[in-house]
């Protein structure tokens, strides 16, 4: 009974992920939302930033959430003032001035009539006589949790770093020390895996197989060297796959995975420990393209890119603890129940 009832609790944990796993669609947008760039060339620093709408006041004339070209049109003037005093690049002095303002509708999707719930701002900071460190300071947050940070890549020369703002931090220093892109970089793995459907739900399968905390600690220590070395390896750029064949295979460790476990509880047997071990080596391998594919969007190169690189397989692992420790503490509740039933 304690059998067939772990097979049921399987099949519905694996189904409710994998619809969460396809139901994670990609959109259209000219900047993807909660990310810009800010490029320092001569005496110039040009900027392009998503901006959700909702952070925005007196816009939204209909209050529908969206933003429409004759509202656009209609509150040019309050949108560049709060441009202007809400996303600032400032010296010892204080803000730089930002010339030649534009913004530009970015639509949820390609489908006509989408809604609109960011905005791409473009400007340019003159940086004629900047005296000190530059620090750039975002204070435009819309009202949705995912709508509460920004992440934005600074590229001068041969210098490239990621700023991570939220309405707690607002300003950083465009180009902040090594620990700082450490810890920021660390942040982002954290959210990647928490925000991440695919990772959630292979983890969640993989965890479903292990007896005890020391089988728990050998998976997580096989996922953790798996990806480390493909993170790694794709980061640099020695393997890049095209992103669809990437994601495709995700996916598909995570079905192998759910099915394999599945068949063999329905057959009241169990993958031997060794062979579960390299079938999880194997998948992380893929996982670990996946992480890379988010690194290189960021487009970091020289000293900043082993910091960022470090801090991210740092922050994959904390996020797996945070989602293996809950998981394997409801399993052991579960099955202690299961058996005294």
């Amino acid at each position: 009974m304690a059998q067939l009832t772990g097979g049921f609790m399987f099949r519905k944990i694996a189904a409710a992920l994998l619809g969460l796993l396809w139901a994670h669609s990609a959109a259209a947008h000219l900047m993807p939302a909660q990310h810009g760039t800010l490029n320092m060339v001569g005496t110039g620093g040009f900027m392009v930033l998503s901006l959700p709408v909702s952070a925005l006041t007196g816009v939204d004339a209909n209050g529908n959430g969206s933003l429409e070209a004759s509202e656009l049109q209609a509150a040019s003037d309050a949108i560049e003032q709060q441009v202007f005093a809400g996303v600032q690049l400032l010296d010892d002095r204080g803000p730089r001035p930002l010339e030649g303002l534009l913004y530009s509708l970015s639509p949820d999707s390609d489908e006509p009539g989408a809604l609109v719930h960011q905005l791409v701002v473009m400007g340019r900071f003159a940086l004629e006589g900047a005296q000190g460190p530059l620090r750039f300071k975002q204070q435009l947050y819309g009202k949705a949790s995912n709508e509460q940070r920004t992440e934005l890549t600074v590229t001068q020369g041969k210098q490239r770093s990621l700023l991570m703002l939220d309405a707690a931090h607002p300003e950083r220093r465009v180009f902040p020390t090594r620990w700082q892109v450490f810890v920021d970089a660390t942040v982002m793995g954290v959210r990647h895996i928490l925000s991440g459907p695919d990772h959630l739900l292979f983890l969640a399968v993989v965890l479903f197989g292990t007896v005890g905390w020391r089988q728990v600690l050998a998976v997580l220590t096989t996922f953790t060297v798996g990806h480390a070395i493909t993170l790694i390896v794709g980061s640099l750029g020695l393997l890049v796959l095209p992103e669809l064949l990437v994601e495709s295979a995700i996916a598909g460790t995570i079905v192998i995975m759910a099915l394999l476990e599945w068949l063999l509880r329905r057959r009241g047997q169990r993958l031997r420990w060794q062979a579960r071990l390299l079938l999880v080596l194997a998948c992380a391998l893929i996982h670990g393209l996946g992480f890379a594919a988010a690194i290189r969007e960021l487009g970091l190169i020289g000293e900043r890119l082993w910091p960022t690189i470090a801090g991210f397989n740092v922050g994959i692992e904390l996020g797996q603890v945070l989602v293996a420790v809950p998981v394997v503490a409801l399993l052991q509740w579960w099955r202690n129940r299961a058996f005294k039933a």
